[in-house]
């Protein structure tokens, strides 16, 4: 489904490869997700499938997010949409297929890493798409638009969807860093904010080389809980 044939829209990145050839790498400011009508169609099937997965194993979805940082070309799984041809997606394919199946699960436009006010409303202001739309996904650069867009469209329900993740430090610096954020996301309409890495191993390594902050870590040789400052907020 992707221009370049690979999960990844970047080959190289701070040491880390993904596999992808640089030649096939998209272009900044570019979809990579190749936008023909056969692709577009069997994506939203995609969704229904997965809903029908999940509710078979009695898990009902509430709610999907399109795709995750679409204006991010990273080295592991990603896939950049410009916001019109987002907009087409879910105005004309997502949309469509789950009012066909009369779907109670809600559409988000997100996870949107991109603090671009107009990249938003070139999708929240789409006459096609918009009517399909029932909530806003924002995470890192998001925090820059998220009072704009607030003030913008006031009714739209917003979540933050993934807290910045640090570095690894696991320090009061952190939390303090990762409180600010907090407050500036519920103080402009957010009703949801969502902590990333509840729990790591003691070294927090990601699978691409990237340390992490947590909630709590715990040691794998000796089984040591370490609750970590940012524990704290989690149970405000």
């Amino acid at each position: 489904m992707k221009t370049g044939g690979h999960y990844a829209c970047r080959s190289e990145f701070l040491g880390m490869r993904s596999g992808l050839r640089p030649e096939n790498q998209p272009a900044l400011g570019t979809t990579s997700f190749k936008m023909h009508h056969g692709t577009l169609a069997a994506y939203a099937a995609y969704f229904s499938r997965y809903l029908d997965a999940y509710a078979a194993e009695g898990v009902n979805i509430s709610a999907i997010h399109g795709q995750n940082e679409p204006v991010a070309a990273q080295v592991f799984p990603s896939c950049t949409w410009r916001a019109q041809d987002f907009a087409h997606f879910i105005g004309h394919y997502l949309g469509p297929a789950f009012a066909r199946e009369q779907r109670k699960t809600e559409i988000w436009f997100g996870t949107i890493n991109s603090g671009d006010l107009g990249y938003l409303l070139g999708v929240l202001g789409d006459p096609v798409a918009a009517p399909f739309i029932q909530g806003m996904g924002l995470q890192w650069a998001g925090k820059d638009a998220i009072a704009a867009l607030h003030q913008k469209l006031p009714t739209l329900p917003i979540m933050q969807t993934e807290t910045e993740c640090g570095d690894g430090s696991n320090d009061w610096a952190a939390a303090l860093h990762t409180w600010s954020l907090i407050k500036q996301y519920l103080t402009n309409g957010a009703g949801a904010y969502m902590a990333w890495n509840m729990v790591l191993d003691e070294t927090g390594m990601s699978t691409w080389g990237w340390k992490q902050n947590a909630l709590i870590n715990v040691d794998q040789r000796s089984g040591a809980v370490a609750y970590n400052p940012e524990y704290s907020y989690s149970n405000i």
